[in-house]
């Protein structure tokens, strides 16, 4: 699993979490990511008046938002030992990437955010057979709900709502903070880029 592990010379220093509050979207077609960085891939599009509920604000600007209901990830089958109910897996070992899915899950470079713990137990969505890089051999994986721990992303710009005072605690304890937890890309070939994929939020 080491080798799926890209160190990228960019980091994202967070503050510690403030208290979540809700901010409406104020333009048609906000892209929602996969990570706080322009260049990572789009898991869904909002629209005006659409609320997200917001948990923490990024050196460069990204809010860290909860997951949609329609919002999931994809683990690979192998890692999963299902349950009797056949709704729900438990992760048979540790540090087991989550990758975070998009709404065009035919052409994005998979990232994640997020390792599993042994143990911990996911709700299946479905299964497939997901290449997770262009030119990787696919795999079965199964369709999980958003693990804990595990945000999609949009830029301040395109949110009315958030409070003025909200907005300068947040920036405020991301100053403060700058050394504190940081992110790292992460994903699933060893080749890095501009910022390929995060690290995990719960090692």
């Amino acid at each position: 699993l080491a080798c799926l592990l890209s160190l990228l010379l960019s980091v994202i220093a967070f503050g510690q979490e403030a208290e979540p509050y809700i901010a409406t979207v104020g333009v048609d077609q906000a892209p929602i990511r996969s990570a706080p960085f322009q260049d990572q891939y789009v898991t869904t599009y909002l629209n005006v008046g659409d609320q997200v509920q917001v948990y923490r604000e990024t050196k460069n600007g990204f809010l860290a938002i909860r997951p949609f209901n329609d919002s999931y990830s994809w683990v690979a089958a192998e890692y999963l030992e299902l349950h009797a109910d056949g709704e729900h897996a438990s992760v048979g070992q540790a540090r087991v990437p989550s990758w975070i899915g998009s709404y065009d899950d035919r052409s994005v470079r998979y990232g994640y955010t997020v390792l599993l713990n042994k143990g911990e137990v996911v709700t299946l969505l479905g299964q497939k057979q997901l290449a997770l890089s262009k030119g990787s051999r696919a795999r079965a994986h199964y369709k999980i709900a958003p693990p804990a721990g595990e945000f999609r992303w949009i830029h301040r710009r395109y949110l009315t709502g958030a409070s003025e005072m909200q907005s300068r605690s947040l920036a405020a304890t991301v100053e403060q903070s700058r050394d504190q937890s940081a992110v790292v890309l992460a994903s699933s070939t060893g080749l890095p880029s501009e910022s390929q994929i995060l690290s995990p939020a719960n090692p």
